[in-house]
């Protein structure tokens, strides 16, 4: 068997254990092959070069060794999602981190000077002197601004 044909019934099964695994915890192995049996029938079937491998039984034995597998990773990924959503809130900081230290180290956009400059005009507020002023620093005087007159206004 090539190995985009096993790429895609390993593709095939990891979407129906999915989809099993999400409405009832507990999957029955003879579940996902009815599944595929159904697959075949279609006449427009994607695996229709399947059905000279399903009678085998070593094909069938390998399929019930790949559907084992795959109900594995199904229940570790389960098992593990607070952990692997408090992994990528962690991640989500760092990268946020990472951003505001390189934009520490950047000028300011052109775009971030005429906005500033407007701003201060449009508020008749004083324009400071941002030539030493990094991209961040001007981010985070743009949104003092912005919050400023936004909570003005809300009064």
């Amino acid at each position: 068997m090539p190995t985009n044909q096993k790429s895609s019934i390993k593709s095939f099964f990891k979407t129906v254990i999915k989809k099993k695994f999400l409405s009832c915890k507990k999957i029955v192995n003879q579940d996902i092959l009815d599944e595929l049996y159904y697959e075949l029938q279609l006449p427009y079937s994607r695996y229709s070069w399947l059905k000279e491998y399903i009678n085998n039984r070593l094909f069938q034995k390998d399929l019930q060794n790949i559907i084992k597998i795959f109900i594995q990773q199904q229940e570790y990924k389960e098992n593990n999602k607070l952990y692997i959503e408090k992994q990528k809130e962690v991640n989500k900081k760092i990268r946020k981190e990472i951003l505001k230290y390189k934009q520490s180290k950047e000028k300011p956009t052109k775009k971030q000077i005429s906005y500033y400059n407007s701003l201060c005009k449009k508020y008749s507020l004083e324009i400071e002197d941002i030539r030493n002023k990094s991209k961040l620093d001007l981010i985070n005087m743009i949104s003092e601004i912005v919050n400023k007159e936004n909570n003005d206004s809300k009064l």
